[in-house]
């Protein structure tokens, strides 16, 4: 049973994270932990995890995901090192009592659950047919998630069909029979107060979020996951007032105040975080629909400066700039002044670096606005279908009196597959509409797989504008787009150039985000009359 469980929380992690994007060169979406073979010692700030596993590759690729982080990510300062049967994996800086989920590919299956760890744990992992499981001290601590898993009360099953009401009812029943499995695990098992504290208030905030954003979007492994589109949106179209009589949405969110957020001891936990955003975003500013217009931009700021401060301000104001970002804000003249003006405002406050890493990114992204690619960039050589190579000035010129979009994808990507699939209606309208030209570039280092996935989507590809990179490896386009950290390269990407090859954009949200899609190129045509 706990193996099952954790299969199907692990498929779960990894539909989420492909909704985000795919590494470059990661057929398998993690990345491989360096070996590094060292003498450590287990300081206060270190948690020390011992591992036996019966699947040997289990610890190939095993992540551990820090979710104090902006918005989480495979901890940084990770070493692993293996003696004998033992593989050593050391989470160095790990700076309080927080949840980590771990995960990882096996031989034949796949890993995942969570862990309660506090500096200076060591814990003993063992994975085996079951599942993963640990030992130790605290290990009543380690398991909770994965027996809280085994009660048949995941989240993902529970699916919004149109009736909110019913929805609720619902949430609140997983909720309340996930909250008596933690106070009965309190009683039995010997946990420390930070535990109790801080795994209660993320099951409070975990049933929060699922409230403020309805599971309305089925996956094609038939999960449901939480709908971005904004709580009264996403109800919008199938709630009648008439029929349904009214809607007491305060009563819905449980009567919860943004004073019920004010807790920054909560900022490493993955669904406060959520929650934060989602309550501030779709209940306390936004009534209607959530356009990541100007006005909202600045409601919502001056909602966070009023209302938070400190470190709670900081991560608040990070997901602003970085969620308007991704949805095109900033991408215009106007709006581009007001976005970097927040970001000068906020990045030299002493934020978590992982924020201010956040906050460079797109500072750097917004300050290619109106630029042309260096000759290194616009000499690279790209490969068609035909075997024939150009350059990615000759593709431009192809298209010179039109705007250009820049599909860069590969066939292992599955978001690069699905955003081709599903706006083939929409592209066709934007070359009849708006003289707009596609060019998918693939970053595929296969040329075999490339051709073949290329053949499998035929129908929603134009032969003319296919191309892949001829060296992914060293590729000029690349490190422009990362400022030479090609690690940090994510696909699917959306370059929009201008009529003049003028870069409009670096980073064009995803065209099945239509409206947002459209809004931006009529952007870019008032910028460019």
């Amino acid at each position: 049973m706990r193996f099952l469980k954790n299969k199907i929380i692990f498929l779960l992690t990894l539909v989420l994270l492909s909704f985000i994007t795919c590494k470059q060169n990661n057929e398998n979406n993690t990345r491989k932990i360096t070996s590094v073979l060292k003498d450590k010692t287990n300081s206060s700030k270190n948690v020390v995890i011992k591992g036996f596993a019966d699947d040997a590759k289990a610890f190939d690729y095993m992540n551990f995901i820090n979710y104090s982080y902006f918005r989480g990510a495979n901890h940084d300062n990770l070493f692993k090192e293996k003696i004998n049967d033992t593989t050593i994996f050391t989470l160095e800086s790990i700076n309080q009592a927080q949840i980590i989920e771990v995960f990882s590919f096996g031989d034949s299956t796949n890993y995942s659950t969570r862990i309660f760890a506090s500096p200076g744990d060591s814990i003993a992992m063992l994975i085996d047919k079951r599942g993963i499981g640990f030992n130790g001290r605290n290990a009543s601590q380690y398991n909770f998630f994965a027996e809280l898993d085994s009660t048949n009360t995941e989240w993902a099953k529970n699916k919004y069909k149109g009736d909110i009401k019913d929805y609720k009812k619902r949430c609140l029943s997983i909720y309340k029979r996930r909250h008596q499995f933690f106070e009965d695990y309190i009683v039995k098992n010997q946990v420390s107060n930070d535990f109790k504290r801080i795994v209660g208030a993320e099951l409070k905030f975990e049933y929060l979020y699922n409230l403020v954003a309805p599971r309305s979007v089925t996956t094609e492994f038939g999960f449901n996951v939480n709908s971005q589109e904004g709580f009264f949106q996403t109800i919008a179209k199938d709630y009648d007032v008439e029929r349904d009589g009214f809607f007491d949405v305060g009563d819905y969110m449980d009567h919860i105040t943004i004073n019920d957020f004010k807790r920054p001891e909560l900022l490493n936990e993955d669904y406060f975080k959520r929650s934060l955003v989602a309550f501030i975003r779709s209940y306390y500013v936004n009534y209607g629909r959530l356009n990541y217009s100007t006005v909202n931009f600045k409601t919502e700021k001056e909602y966070i400066q009023n209302h938070l401060n400190g470190s709670l301000e900081n991560y608040a104001i990070t997901s602003l700039i970085h969620d308007y970002y991704e949805k095109g804000f900033g991408q215009g003249k106007i709006d581009r002044e007001e976005i970097k003006n927040l970001i000068h405002e906020y990045k030299d406050k002493g934020l978590n670096p992982s924020y201010r890493e956040a906050l460079d990114r797109i500072d750097e992204k917004l300050d290619a606005f109106g630029l042309k690619f260096p000759e290194k960039v616009m000499a690279e050589r790209l490969i068609g279908l035909s075997g024939d190579t150009v350059t990615l000035d000759n593709v431009l010129k192809k298209a010179k009196n039109k705007i250009k979009v820049l599909d860069l994808w590969a066939s292992w990507c599955s978001p690069c597959i699905s955003e081709i699939t599903k706006t083939k209606t929409f592209r066709k309208h934007l070359a009849n509409n708006e003289n707009i030209e596609w060019v998918f570039i693939s970053v595929d280092s296969h040329q075999e797989k490339w051709l073949n996935k290329s053949k499998e989507l035929r129908e929603f590809l134009k032969n003319e504008y296919q191309y892949r990179l001829l060296n992914t490896d060293k590729s000029s386009i690349i490190s422009f787009l990362t400022d030479n950290r090609p690690g940090t390269f994510m696909i699917p990407r959306y370059i929009i150039i201008g009529y003049n090859d003028k870069i409009e954009t670096i980073s064009a949200p995803r065209p099945s985000d239509s409206l947002i899609f459209t809004n931006l190129i009529t952007k870019i045509k008032i910028d460019n009359p």
